[in-house]
């Protein structure tokens, strides 16, 4: 028997390494969502990534339906008030629409 469950993964890489091109593919595939080059794994904690250009970035793109678009102003606090980055996908999953399918 095959569990059911959605699977989520993260792609990381050093710039010039094809994660912009995995990540396009992602994005182009039916029923599959890409969150961006969004930088928050650069840092120590998902807050210290508030404070940087990557974040500004991802603000823009947030109304994007899908992923990590619609994460509401409270949901997004929930998101960089998380202790480590393993607790903020956690909460991600509960924070965006797109990721509760």
């Amino acid at each position: 028997r095959i569990a059911r469950a959605p699977l989520g993964a993260v792609v990381t890489g050093k710039p010039h390494d094809g994660t912009t091109i995995l990540s396009n593919l992602i994005q182009n595939a039916p029923g599959l969502y890409a969150g961006g080059e969004l930088g928050f794994l650069a840092f120590e904690t998902p807050d210290a990534w508030r404070d940087t250009p990557y974040f500004d970035q991802f603000l823009a793109a947030r109304r994007k339906p899908g992923g990590w678009g619609n994460v509401t102003d409270a949901g997004l606090e929930s998101l960089l008030a998380a202790e480590c980055h393993a607790d903020m996908y956690e909460r991600l999953t509960t924070a965006s629409p797109g990721l509760r399918a």
